[in-house]
């Protein structure tokens, strides 16, 4: 892709589907650093969704509409096409269409989702997509290309109907963007936490809410990252935190929904983290947390009851009445996409009780240094075969050297590695050693070290065994 079809200083990683075609026509039309405007609101404002769950999700047009007027774009004609009716390439068209049909994305024939893409004019072809998205998926990689096609391919991949937006730069020059905050109230957060910790489909729930977090991590990390570029940003080291602590919670939510689809049990804390990180985002971006001009726009108070806070009382005043009932799975076989997170430290809850039977070692495990629950603590010997094993197995996932992996490297080193490349690590090996690791463990601070993994292999279950499913908290307000 030459720099003209696709600016270099697009930061892609930072945007979801739709944002990264704009950000490609605002550098290019009014210069590089524009795209970052996008991240000038931090939102969150959940509004019904598909399946009785709420979702931040906003719809293409809305986000195409308010997106372009903050990057200086103007939008000259906005449509929806019928099906079998042509979209024809020009300049500064952007197109949102079904993912299934487009041939250069991984969910081509995989998954029906919006995705959007620009079509415009090409010498020597009939239209050429350009599109920046940048995204690891259970699929592959999805990589910022510009792609040719004939009219042929063109029909095949956009057999409609799809949204046809046709921009150009707005007269005049661009105002500064300023920080702000659009963020729904402490009893709005709680009743999005509740709908999906009590919808009665846990994989629909999860799967779900595998998406939200990684809309809410992603969205954080380009708010910072706007805050930093216009010197906005007083304290970066808990901003950046924060982010991280949002992209571990994407990542366990992930391992949490493949979890649930194999049938086994999801862990208990991912709504009491959930109801943190939507308290936190007022702490971290709130006033005073900038310099210069404070964040505006915030929505609700910023007292010290909150969606966390309700969690953390529905967890104490109603584990024994928590719901063990095995989820239904039927009829769900596709999965969600996620960032390449990075780790936070949440707290852990081990799944034990009277009625759990007694551990026998794991394969590859010394039986005199194998602890019970608890026991295999940070401080916890782990032994040389066991190492050498999760090692073998991680490294055969990762396409890597496993002696670097025993001498420290962390996974997330390694080129490729992502929240889905964790879970068939977790999954090999839990076949491989005939275990069933705890849910509450597997979260990302355990899973991305050699030594983290085998001290949860020590922490297993052996395959078959019946454990106590981890009580699930309810985030409840006030008013329900």
């Amino acid at each position: 892709m030459s720099a003209d079809v696709t600016p270099g200083t697009v930061e892609w990683q930072l945007f979801d589907c739709v944002q990264v075609n704009l950000a490609v026509l605002a550098d290019r039309w009014h210069g590089p650093g524009t795209h970052l405007d996008l991240g000038a609101v931090l939102r969150f404002r959940p509004r019904p969704g598909p399946g009785g769950l709420p979702t931040v999700e906003r719809s293409a047009a809305d986000q195409l509409t308010e997106s372009a007027q903050r990057l200086g774009l103007t939008v000259l004609d906005l449509r929806t096409t019928r099906a079998g009716e042509p979209v024809v390439p020009a300049a500064g068209r952007c197109v949102v269409a079904d993912a299934y049909h487009l041939p250069w994305v991984p969910y081509f024939g995989r998954r029906h989702m919006d995705h959007s893409f620009l079509l415009e004019p090409a010498d020597g072809a009939d239209a050429l997509v350009v599109d920046g998205y940048h995204n690891d998926t259970p699929w592959g990689a999805a990589r910022p290309v510009g792609r040719p096609l004939s009219r042929a391919e063109l029909a095949a991949a956009v057999p409609g109907p799809a949204l046809s937006v046709t921009l150009a730069p707005a007269a005049g020059p661009v105002a500064p963007a300023g920080a702000a905050l659009d963020l729904a109230d402490e009893e709005a957060a709680g009743r999005y936490v509740t709908a999906y910790a009590e919808h009665p489909d846990r994989l629909a729930a999860l799967d779900r809410l595998t998406l939200e977090t990684w809309l809410l991590a992603r969205s954080r990390k380009l708010h910072v990252r706007f805050l930093r570029s216009r010197g906005l940003l007083a304290d970066g080291t808990a901003a950046l935190a924060h982010v991280k602590a949002w992209e571990s919670l994407a990542e366990s939510v992930y391992l949490g929904y493949r979890r649930v689809e194999r049938g086994r049990p999801e862990p208990g804390e991912l709504f009491t983290r959930l109801a943190r990180q939507l308290d936190r985002d007022r702490e971290v971006f709130g006033p005073g947390t900038a310099t210069g001009t404070p964040a505006t726009g915030a929505a609700g108070a910023t007292g010290t009851t909150g969606a966390a806070e309700a969690a953390e009382a529905a967890e104490a005043a109603g584990a024994d009445a928590a719901r063990t009932a095995e989820p239904d799975t039927a009829g769900r076989a596709d999965t969600a996409s996620a960032t390449r997170p990075t780790p936070a430290t949440p707290r852990h809850q081990e799944a034990s009780g009277p009625d759990t039977p007694p551990r026998t070692p794991p394969a590859g495990a010394d039986p005199a240094r194998t602890a019970e629950p608890g026991g295999a603590g940070e401080g916890t010997p782990v032994p040389g075969a066991l190492r050498e094993r999760v090692a073998a197995s991680a490294g055969a996932v990762l396409r890597t050297d496993p002696a670097a992996l025993l001498d420290g490297r962390p996974l997330a080193d390694v080129p490729g590695f992502t929240s889905f490349r964790v879970v068939e690590i977790v999954e090999r090996l839990e076949r491989e050693l005939s275990v069933e690791f705890v849910a509450d463990d597997l979260v990302p601070e355990n899973l991305h070290h050699v030594d983290g993994i085998c001290r949860i292999v020590l922490r297993a279950l052996p395959t078959g065994t019946t454990a106590p499913h981890p009580a699930r908290p309810v985030a409840r307000t006030g008013g329900n």
